[in-house]
């Protein structure tokens, strides 16, 4: 897994990963440009196709902060359903964190990725200014709060057996010794974000 940011070099993001003795990364999941949190990748095209039938239909779940209100209690009521671009957007959940100072930060679920936009105009249409937003859960799987911005992490356990569930395959049984030859296949989630 990576933290990643939407709007980063690809070139960039590539070089804080593991290295390939062949083949490239392919992101999973969908990331909207200036968003930053979760992303998925993987070097095994075939995985990737076949995660990627479902990708958008996976509930995901946003940290947005946003600048507080001068009045500490002028809250606007949220909604859970606006219009983007002629199109309607449904969120599960929009509820306020705690937070200190200028920042306040939202919780926000949706049943499927978010079009592009649909976030900040959910705030925007109530008055408020997104400072960031940050990717933390894509179906099945969740950023790690221990993994630092811009490192990444290889998907095991219960993670990878998800993300297998997804393409519709299971874990291949563990081989009894290294085959000469095979190539290398890793399932990694980067979470690459900021600078």
């Amino acid at each position: 897994m990576t933290r990643g940011r939407e709007g980063d070099d690809r070139a960039d993001v590539e070089t804080r990963l593991p290295s390939l003795r062949s083949g490239r990364w392919l992101p999973v999941n969908p990331l909207g440009f200036g968003e930053e949190g979760l992303l998925v990748l993987t070097n095994d095209g075939t995985l990737a196709s076949a995660i990627a039938r479902s990708a958008g239909l996976q509930p995901v779940e946003y940290r947005v902060r946003v600048l507080r209100p001068r009045e500490a209690d002028d809250w606007p009521a949220m909604p859970l359903q606006i219009d983007v671009a002629g199109e309607t957007v449904e969120f599960a959940a929009v509820e306020r964190l705690e937070g200190a100072g200028t920042n306040v930060w939202f919780r926000v679920a949706a049943a499927r990725p978010l079009r592009r936009g649909a976030l900040r105009a959910l705030f925007d249409g109530v008055g408020l200014k997104v400072s960031r937003t940050l990717l933390v859960s894509w179906g099945p799987l969740a950023l790690p709060r221990d993994l630092p911005r811009g490192r990444s992490r290889d998907a095991d356990g219960p993670q990878l057996d998800a993300l297998l569930a997804l393409a519709g395959r299971q874990k291949p049984p563990r081989p009894r010794g290294p085959a000469r030859g095979a190539r290398e296949r890793r399932t990694t989630a980067p979470r690459s974000g900021g600078r």
